[in-house]
């Protein structure tokens, strides 16, 4: 706030007083009970159990309303982590699948291959024909399984 402009919440004179009788008689009350007789008090008590029984419901309905979908949530959460797809989803994967797709076919000779060629360390899983290197032999493995034809099959 600039500091030329006064502060529209304060008076312009900060230094006002209450007159002296005025603070006098405030002072006097604090000590003094205040009495209220019982029809106002009854009043006040009706209204405010009125009050109290209007918006209740509307507060019950948000709280019910919330555990259910808690639950609903909850539910679904187990549901989907007890499902064959989120299994198969976390399932460990077979060496020869390179490329983690669930099926070792020629893409995972490819994805292999690649790795080598741009010099990447591949997984020693990657090792299929246990000779202590990943190299050209096991792409040559995977792509050989990939393409093998059942006995008796035609070519």
């Amino acid at each position: 706030m600039n500091d030329m402009q006064p502060d529209r919440h304060q008076p312009a004179d900060a230094d006002l007083e209450a007159p002296a009788k005025f603070v006098a008689a405030l002072r006097r009350t604090q000590n003094q009970a205040v009495f209220v007789p019982p029809s106002v008090d009854a009043a006040v008590q009706a209204a405010a159990r009125e009050h109290l029984r209007q918006a209740a419901p509307d507060r019950i309905v948000w709280v019910s309303f919330a555990r259910w979908a808690g639950l609903a949530a909850s539910l679904a959460l187990l549901l989907w982590l007890a499902s064959p797809a989120f299994k198969r989803g976390t399932a460990a994967f077979a060496a020869d699948d390179v490329n983690r797709d669930g099926r070792v076919d020629i893409l995972d000779a490819f994805a292999l291959a690649r790795e080598l060629e741009r010099g990447a360390k591949p997984s020693p899983a990657a090792d299929l024909n246990h000779d202590g290197v990943v190299d050209r032999r096991d792409v040559d493995a995977i792509a050989n399984k990939a393409v093998k034809l059942a006995k008796g099959g035609r070519s």
